[in-house]
């Protein structure tokens, strides 16, 4: 058992010493903190001076019964909202609904199995966790709906009182113009121009915290204007493609786009360290899109969430939350960001499990395993799947995918090898989506493992590594897919289906042998290393002897930012022209001479 259960204490009510003892003996073993009170007066005490987080009691006591004990406790503050499972011999419907009617949350009829009292507690802990999450919703909501209030404030004390101050200044200017002599023509046209650039700077602030545009002129005019202030503040070049952007789509979800893109090109601008940055916006199946990628610098994602001054991978994955979408982030050093959004038209209510880790640990958690009741599953789904991956945002993004847009019933996410071991041990799944650092150091011995233990489960290896060898070692021993982390939704979701009826898949991404060649002779010139991700596509594309605009049309990027790739891969190599560029991918062995002639 992981250590986390045993922060959590459960009280134990019940008059009957050897019952009460049994119980004791379970928990204990089971990794929790058990307590016992032999009677209902001892029980209320117990209550309000440990605050345990869930009590079983028994109905049937002589000095007060379980009845008055849970009535007495709904009436302090500080015990009111502790997690109540009634114990009984009495297993009529009058009993249980006088027992519910109180506030119980469940009801066990003696005798009961082992099984049994741990699914009874599994299932309140889900339900209390569950709370836990809406209360953080609720309260990030509120505090997006403040943060909205504060930034409209803003922008109209900007309209109201700055921009009328100098407005009112350059009519001085204006004024004073007609009434100088020439010497001071000069100081006066550069105090009318900084008057003006303040201007725009502050009107360029008032449409930052008050974008008017989505309002006024929509979508996509606005995301239009922001990539253009972005493109000037940080001298980056902002390829936006938007397409399709139709569909009667809710403010507040244009709103939430809005923001999102805000501060993922922000923060690219900031500390990706990038030459372009794309975004694409379109609309399918009642759904908005986004995606932006950088190809900057990249960073780790799990330092990112663990740093308590980062917090605008938190904005983005809670913007998107908001209005019941999802957010899924991608980032690797020297190749670079890629944030992926998905809003539905409407904002609507997402079941709090949805939301997955909003980096806040449950409540109550086995094993670092968080599984779904069968009452939350969606109705009709097509397999059930288990979610192996340490990192939360990855974990949470692929959980929203499988639900929202692959209808998969997640039976559980699990983000420990230990806590894998443990949970295959007692549920299974159609699919088990599994990350390939999870168990990085000996994946042969563990998927062997897996599939003795369950042969039915099709095991899917989610990877970073796009080297045969490692896709290789997955699907000899007993792996039924190897994708890759890069891929995109659909390829994910189309993968995932063909793996359900039995097809075995390899990420079509995947470096064949002969590629894997040419990476390890790349990784000795340094100053290919230097190239991004973007920058080396550029430079097979042109080797292959494409041109500009065709590199546009098969990147889906503007030729003037194919000529930014061009010039700056150019720059890093060091070289001067096609011909010493050939010459260069022959030495590196790139291209085979055959190709130069």
């Amino acid at each position: 058992m992981e250590n986390d259960t045993q922060e959590i204490t459960i009280l134990v009510v019940d008059d009957e010493a050897e019952l009460r003892e049994e119980l004791l003996d379970i928990l204990t073993f089971e990794g929790f903190h058990a307590i016992d009170a032999a009677n209902g007066t001892q029980g209320i005490e117990k209550a309000r001076s440990e605050s345990p987080d869930l009590i079983i009691c028994d109905v049937g006591m002589p000095d007060m019964d379980g009845y008055q004990v849970l009535e007495s406790l709904q009436k302090d503050s500080a015990t009111a909202t502790i997690p109540f499972i009634f114990l009984t011999a009495f297993a009529d419907h009058a009993n249980q609904r006088r027992g519910m009617s109180l506030g119980a949350d469940d009801y066990m009829t003696k005798p009961f199995t082992k099984e049994d009292l741990l699914t009874a507690i599994q299932a309140r802990r889900d339900k209390e966790t569950r709370r836990k999450l809406q209360q953080l919703r609720v309260l990030s909501q509120r505090l997006i709906d403040y943060q909205e209030v504060e930034r409209d404030t803003t922008a109209g004390y900007l309209q109201d009182e700055v921009l009328s101050l100098l407005s009112g200044l350059r009519l001085i200017l204006n004024n004073e113009e007609t009434q100088i002599n020439a010497g001071r023509r000069a100081s006066l046209d550069q105090a009318m121009q900084i008057v003006d650039n303040l201007t725009q700077r502050v009107q360029g602030f008032i449409h930052e915290l008050r974008p008017l545009m989505l309002k006024h002129v929509g979508l996509a005019q606005a995301v239009s204007w922001l990539c253009q202030q972005v493109s000037n503040q940080y001298d980056i070049d902002v390829d936006l493609n938007h397409r399709d952007i139709t569909g009667n789509i809710h403010y507040e979800v244009e709103l939430a786009a809005f923001r999102i893109l805000q501060e993922a090109l922000l923060n690219a601008g900031k500390y990706a360290e990038t030459d372009v940055i794309n975004v694409k916006i379109w609309t399918e199946s009642q759904m908005l899109f986004m995606e932006i990628i950088d190809y900057g610098i990249g960073f780790d994602l799990t330092q990112a969430l663990n740093d308590p001054n980062t917090h605008g991978l938190l904005t983005i994955q809670e913007r998107a939350a908001s209005v019941g979408g999802y957010v899924l982030v991608q980032s690797l050093p020297k190749e670079g960001t890629s944030v992926s959004v998905g809003l539905p038209y409407e904002a609507i209510t997402i079941p709090p499990l949805s939301l997955g880790s909003l980096s806040v640990s449950p409540l109550f958690s086995i094993d670092a395993a968080k599984k779904t009741p069968t009452s939350a599953l969606p109705s009709e789904t097509r397999a059930t799947v288990i979610i192996a991956e340490e990192n939360d945002l990855v974990r949470q993004g692929l959980r929203s995918i499988l639900i929202g847009e692959g209808n998969y019933a997640v039976r559980a996410e699990v983000q420990t090898l230990r806590g894998l071991r443990n949970l295959v041990q007692d549920i299974t799944a159609d699919l088990l989506i599994m990350s390939h650092t999870l168990s990085e150091s000996n994946i042969a011995a563990f998927l062997n493992e897996i599939k003795q233990l369950r042969p039915d489960m099709r095991v899917v290896i989610l990877s970073n590594y796009p080297q045969s060898a490692y896709a290789h070692t997955c699907m000899v021993n007993g792996a039924d897919g190897y994708i890759l982390k890069q891929s995109g939704t659909r390829a994910l979701l189309s993968a995932l289906e063909r793996i359900e009826h039995g097809i075995h898949i390899v990420d079509q991404n995947v470096q064949p042998e002969r590629e894997e060649r040419r990476a390890r002779a790349e990784s000795e010139d340094e100053a290919y290393q230097s190239l991004t991700r973007r920058e080396r596509e550029t430079l097979f594309m042109v080797l292959e002897g494409m041109q500009n605009t065709d590199i546009a049309e098969k990147l889906v990027i503007s030729p003037r930012t194919v000529e930014t790739h061009r010039s700056n891969m150019m720059r890093k190599l060091g070289i001067r022209g096609q011909a010493a560029l050939m010459r260069y991918a022959v030495n590196l062995g790139l291209i085979s001479p055959e190709t130069q002639s």
